[in-house]
């Protein structure tokens, strides 16, 4: 079971609860920006967006996530995975085009 007791997520949680959706959405980009937070925390985040139908912030932490990962193949595997489960077909499409170039890019060295 993913361990869901991080600073980041109940803080997310927490702001979500209270609808206060943009700082919910600054809380989590800042500490995207400075790359501290964790991959699990980011999908469990987003996950929460999905349980309260908050689609809009789940697309925006989703596209900001994989601009600090663009090359991350784990990641960007797993996103795919977690964005067809949840019905974001387009954005699963875009994550594995930037897995082929990955994979394209490593083919040729």
């Amino acid at each position: 079971m993913l361990n869901t007791k991080s600073y980041h997520v109940e803080t997310f949680k927490t702001l979500l609860n209270q609808s206060r959706l943009i700082e919910a959405v600054h809380h989590i980009q800042f500490f995207l920006h400075i790359r501290d937070i964790s991959e699990v925390d980011l999908w469990i985040c987003i996950c929460e967006c999905l349980k309260l139908k908050q689609w809009r912030i789940s697309h925006i932490i989703l596209r900001d996530a994989l601009r600090v990962y663009p090359k991350n193949i784990l990641f960007l595997k797993n996103t795919a995975i977690l964005a067809t489960k949840f019905g974001f077909y387009r954005e699963a499409f875009v994550i594995c085009n930037q897995l082929l170039e990955l994979d394209q890019s490593l083919d040729s060295l």
